[in-house]
């Protein structure tokens, strides 16, 4: 009798352990169900795909938006000393050496750098930083502290460089 009643226990031991297992798999979604099950090779291989799948799509987009697709080598970099200190739509606002306020080629070195691949590009220069506007519209006396203006609209083929302090203004 004692026998029969061991193997009872057994029994029910077995069947609550069952059970047990069944209820706790049951609150999983099926796809941590099935990752349980799966041995610890494959959740490895799986989770080095992601990772791979993970460091391409980062790369793509960094390598998508580091660099243009041209070379900007054959554009020469500026020898003067300029800072951009300001955008408005496709206005940039840029202040330059005093030194530099009236070197005609030093300045369009400037906006051919800063406007290359751009179909429209319209920079205003400023030599004083205290009088320079940061945003637009600008004051009226940053208006008359402009030193140059550089316009490019390449559908229309306009591109040109005034200089204030050599007349152009």
């Amino acid at each position: 009798m004692a026998n029969s009643d061991d193997e009872a226990r057994d029994v029910l031991r077995r069947l609550l352990r069952n059970e047990a297992l069944a209820t706790s798999e049951s609150n999983q979604s099926p796809p941590q169900r099935r990752i349980r099950r799966m041995s610890k090779k494959n959740r490895w291989l799986i989770w080095m795909g992601l990772s791979l799948l993970t460091v391409l799509v980062v790369y793509e987009l960094i390598s998508f938006t580091a660099s243009p697709t041209e070379p900007i080598s054959s554009i020469s970099t500026p020898s003067i000393q300029y800072s951009v200190i300001g955008t408005s739509g496709k206005t940039l606002l840029v202040v330059v050496d005093p030194i530099n306020s009236t070197d005609r080629n030093g300045l369009m070195v400037i906006a051919n750098y800063l406007c290359s691949g751009k179909d429209f590009c319209y920079i205003l220069f400023w030599d004083n930083i205290s009088k320079a506007a940061t945003s637009l519209p600008a004051t009226e006396a940053q208006d008359q502290a402009i030193i140059a203006t550089y316009g490019l609209n390449t559908s229309t083929g306009y591109e040109e460089l005034l200089v204030c302090g050599l007349g152009d203004c």
